[in-house]
């Protein structure tokens, strides 16, 4: 069907072509070909359709590649653009750990923040499991860090990056692979 179309096209923006030049316009047009004599409206519509068919051909099949084949080149430019698109857009993730503070059982708040931030800081016990939800991750960015802090105690940050969490594409979860130790500041 896709072979059908340019010619059914070019056959009819000749024939319009040829209206507005031969009765709108009074234009004039002889082929002189071979011994044969050709003039006017049928002249004009034989000029446009072969200009328009080899311009075609030209432009898109004169290195003998099929429309076919140009159809599967925009298909992996359209796929191409969806990953440009998914990199580059957040994704949400979660990410988990173990915080542990030094010479402590005390189930003090512990402020836990990423960078580069996204919305909102959140507390969680002392010597507890910590799930960050809605962490926005683009992966064109770097992995983020995650900063802890705790009065009385040294701030601790965490790169994240594939050596240091088990960094799972499929669920978007992020588990740290090492426990966080604050140290007590003296």
């Amino acid at each position: 069907m896709i072979h059908i179309i340019p010619p059914t096209l070019f056959f009819v923006l000749s024939l319009i072509g040829t209206y507005v030049l031969f009765k709108i316009l009074k234009s004039k047009a002889t082929i002189n070909e071979r011994k044969k004599l050709i003039r006017g409206a049928l002249a004009g519509f034989l000029i446009l359709f072969v200009s328009l068919t080899q311009s075609f051909y030209f432009l898109f099949l004169h290195d003998s590649i099929s429309i076919t084949e140009y159809s599967k080149r925009i298909e992996e430019y359209e796929r191409r653009i969806r990953e440009i698109k998914e990199t580059w857009e957040p994704q949400v993730w979660t990410v988990s750990g173990y915080i542990i503070k030094e010479n402590s059982t005390a189930a003090e708040q512990i402020n836990v923040n990423y960078f580069p931030p996204s919305p909102g800081i959140n507390y969680y016990p002392v010597q507890r499991r910590f799930h960050l939800y809605n962490v926005k991750i683009c992966k064109a960015d770097q992995w983020p860090t995650v900063q802890f802090t705790c009065e009385g105690y040294y701030p601790e940050d965490y790169q994240i990056s594939p050596g240091t969490a088990d960094i799972n594409e499929k669920y978007k979860s992020i588990k740290l692979k090492n426990e966080i130790r604050l140290t007590k500041i003296n």
